[in-house]
């Protein structure tokens, strides 16, 4: 699994890149907007604010550690 963070019309051309090469990611951005957005480019998608204290659990909950 990726963490692809988002929020910028390039992270979602690499989420389509990341789509055609059939590889599982989770696309994270910040806002309420930015999710319904990222939602059309990724099958997973958090808006969670990944503050610095955040991060671990974070990444432990995806299991991307």
């Amino acid at each position: 699994m990726i963490l692809l963070l988002g929020g910028t019309s390039e992270s979602l051309e690499i989420a389509d890149s990341f789509n055609d090469a059939n590889l599982d990611f989770i696309l994270s951005v910040t806002t309420d907007y930015g999710a319904e957005v990222a939602s059309k480019h990724a099958k997973y998608v958090s808006n969670m604010l990944l503050l610095p204290s955040l991060i671990h659990d974070f990444l432990r909950l995806t299991r991307l550690i």
